[in-house]
């Protein structure tokens, strides 16, 4: 949905600003025409580095569950398509805030890639700090599922 928004926007109305292009659509973003500050886009790249990662486990969990599980909020039985795997507590703006904070870390540019062949994905350029903090998330987060929309 969000590639076919972002192609269509660029087509229908070419006036909006380039950041909607961005892998991540925000409709803030995009009417207020500010671009992401790199605090953003490296937190982009924090979520970016754990995305695969996440996927296999959801996918796991699921399989290992016969195909369906229980959703924390409510109770009730969801499949996987109906399903969001989330950070409880630790959030997960907290976790690459601490791992900024614990590792020093100074963001700059050098530091963020914007992938290429219209490929819209914020990642870390040094593949040794996605693998880092692919490390510290899978210690630091804790991840429940959800029903979809369900909060």
């Amino acid at each position: 949905f969000c590639i076919v928004l972002k192609y269509c926007s660029l087509l229908l109305y070419p006036s909006i600003p380039l950041n909607c292009l961005m892998s991540h659509f925000s409709y803030r973003t995009c009417i207020s025409g500010n671009s992401p500050t790199l605090t953003q886009q490296f937190y982009d790249a924090c979520r970016y580095s754990v995305s695969e990662r996440l996927i296999r486990q959801k996918e796991k969990l699921f399989d290992e569950a016969g195909g369906n599980m229980i959703c924390q909020t409510t109770g009730c039985t969801i499949s996987i398509h109906e399903s969001e795997y989330r950070h409880t507590l630790p959030r997960f703006r907290d976790i690459v805030k601490n791992f900024i904070s614990e590792f020093n870390i100074i963001i700059s540019p050098i530091q963020i890639s914007h992938g290429s062949d219209m490929q819209y994905v914020v990642e870390f350029a040094d593949s040794g700090l996605k693998k880092l903090f692919d490390k510290y998330h899978a210690e630091k987060s804790n991840l429940a599922m959800f029903k979809k929309y369900e909060r």
